[in-house]
């Protein structure tokens, strides 16, 4: 007969190897999942310390989902603004949260809402990819990468 304590041993490391790599905190709960897609920026002339982001977010789980907060090593602050029309003036305001249903996808583009990339800690040039990291309630941390394209860019 073998020793209880090799067996159990023997089950405890059988049981570990199993387990997945990542702690469970690590990863999103199944109902909550953002997928991002089409990230842009624009180059900014020499001594530009703003720019703005663009990029479809899409809530593909089965929970709804809300952006809390976004941040980048390329920008002192990130800020979700929105920009409308309000009496013929064109005008931004700073948005504190944005709400993704279940399948909602959101459109972050000129025009509307956007990304405000603010204290750009180095100057944007065309070609270069930034990573900006957006915090979800439920999805948590969910990385994104604009593309520098040329200061007078419409679209990816």
């Amino acid at each position: 007969m073998k020793n209880p304590i090799t067996v159990a041993a023997a089950l405890l490391l059988a049981l570990l190897s199993a387990l997945p790599s990542e702690p469970a905190s690590a990863a999103a709960p199944a109902a909550a999942r953002v997928v991002t897609e089409a990230g842009w920026t624009r180059a900014m002339p020499a001594g530009a310390t703003v720019s703005a982001g663009y990029l479809r977010i899409r809530n593909t789980g089965s929970a709804a989902d809300r952006l809390v907060k976004a941040s980048s090593s390329a920008a002192r602050s990130v800020e979700l603004h929105e920009t409308s029309m309000v009496d013929g003036d064109m005008q931004m305001r700073q948005i504190e949260l944005l709400e993704l249903a279940p399948g909602a996808v959101a459109d972050l583009a000129p025009g509307g809402m956007h990304l405000m990339l603010i204290g750009l800690t180095k100057p944007l040039k065309v070609g270069d990819v930034i990573t900006v990291t957006l915090q979800f309630e439920r999805a948590g941390r969910v990385k994104a990468q604009l593309r520098v394209r040329p200061l007078g860019a419409t679209g990816p």
